[in-house]
């Protein structure tokens, strides 16, 4: 899409960048199965943050924060400082980010590497909670004042596992990001089951360190969300394909909405039966769009790219 020109009246400027925003913001509320880390700085709240000495520890705190987010392609969601403490939320997958793995496999080494380099900042002032679902992620409020967020079960869980006691100075997980990430950390597991608020008894895990170095390529996503529509489909093209009724399947959509998901989907659908050959083809460029006629589903945004099976 064209950009606004420079050189119109500040009023129009303002009406046109508005209707962009609208546009591009009508197709971004969606479902998303995400990582959240939740981190609570204790030394900080309303009262303390002003003095000198803990405003240069918090500025040291959130550039480790912060490198460690770019290291491991995530996004800093927001950061809120109350009478209590101050906290931040990171999450992994979000639209535009998301990874081809499991977002687990990122979140994890990040929240360890913050919590090496808080560590040296804030002693054990800190504590880490990590989980892994699906959220909202969109955006709420009115035409007035709008913000990006994610609501969800996940979220509160995260919350909450950061404010036991016993995650002080390092980091817990729960059963989800366990089952992901045991495949790349050694876990304490041995932790009993505690009790969160709104979720019941659960059982959470402790990353210890880093496993010998493995290849985590073929790890996929074992669930997806908010696709029903989508998977529906592609299990109609399964069928033909088994009974031999040629049918071509195309899956579209901007960067990060979820193409390579349910490419997976496919492949684990496929992986048991041996008299079937599975093509993958990768298209980024506009023709696709008149060429290809297939089962298409196609977010509004841009850029146009595609999956050919």
């Amino acid at each position: 899409e064209a950009a606004i020109p420079t050189d119109v009246p500040q009023s129009e400027f303002a009406e046109q960048l508005h209707a962009k925003l609208k546009k591009a913001l009508a197709s971004y509320d969606q479902t998303r199965n995400v990582t959240v880390v939740f981190i609570i700085l204790s030394d900080f709240n309303v009262t303390t943050i002003a003095e000198d000495v803990n405003l240069k520890k918090l500025q040291a705190a959130m550039n480790a924060i912060v490198k460690s987010i770019h290291k491991y392609q995530g996004c800093l969601r927001q950061i809120n400082c109350d009478d209590k403490s101050l906290t931040a939320l990171l999450v992994w997958g979000l639209p535009g980010f998301a990874h081809e793995k499991d977002e687990a496999l990122f979140a994890v080494p990040a929240a360890m590497d913050i919590r090496s380099r808080l560590s040296k900042i804030l002693r054990s002032n800190f504590s880490i909670g990590v989980t892994s679902g699906s959220v909202f992620a969109g955006i709420v409020g009115n035409t007035n004042r709008a913000d990006g967020t994610v609501l969800g079960v996940s979220v509160n869980n995260a919350a909450r596992i950061m404010c036991l006691d016993m995650c002080r100075g390092s980091v817990l997980v729960d059963s989800t990001v366990f089952e992901i990430a045991s495949s790349i950390f050694e876990f304490d597991e041995d932790i009993e089951e505690v009790y969160l608020k709104g979720a019941g008894h659960r059982k959470i895990y402790r990353p210890i360190k880093k496993r010998a170095e493995k290849n985590i390529e073929n790890t996929h996503k074992r669930n997806v969300w908010g696709r029903d529509r989508e998977l529906a489909a592609i299990g109609e093209v399964i069928s033909a394909w088994k009974t031999h009724n040629k049918q071509r399947l195309v899956i579209t959509g901007p960067s990060g909405a979820g193409k390579t998901m349910l490419m997976n989907y496919c492949l684990q659908s496929l992986s048991h039966d041996p008299t079937t050959i599975f093509w993958v083809s990768f298209c980024y460029k506009p023709f696709a769009r008149g060429f290809l006629e297939g089962n298409r589903f196609q977010s509004a945004n841009e850029p146009f790219s595609s999956r050919i099976y």
